[in-house]
């Protein structure tokens, strides 16, 4: 599963990384044979302010399928990373259910005819 990270307005080190890639790792591992390529952003509103602010997008790719998008806002980058991947991991889940049923019906159908 190739992972790109990108950062507006902070700076990224290789512990983030690293706990980003392990996160998407445990959420999205079962499904790696099916997945492109997954895109992070990382922003920061307030900069050294604080709040509510630290933001993750995920994108991910999966083969056949539409692109699927997550977006996440909170207090700390751990917080907003841990909510973002497992959303994400659910997302992907349904999306690949939707595509087994819908090929199921559509086998069905043709059987039926």
């Amino acid at each position: 599963m190739q992972v790109r990270i990108h950062s507006h307005g902070i700076h990224t080190d290789n512990e983030l990384r690293l706990a980003i890639e392990r996160r998407l790792d445990l959420s999205l591992g079962r499904f790696e044979s099916r997945i492109h390529e997954v895109r992070v952003w990382l922003s920061d509103a307030n900069g050294p302010r604080g709040g509510v602010d630290k933001k993750v997008r995920i994108e991910l790719d999966l083969s056949g399928a539409r692109e699927l998008l997550v977006e996440q806002t909170a207090t700390s980058w751990q917080a907003a990373v841990d909510i973002a991947t497992g959303r994400m991991g659910r997302v992907a889940a349904r999306e690949i259910e939707r595509r087994r049923n819908r090929r199921l019906h559509m086998d069905l159908a043709t059987f039926a005819s």
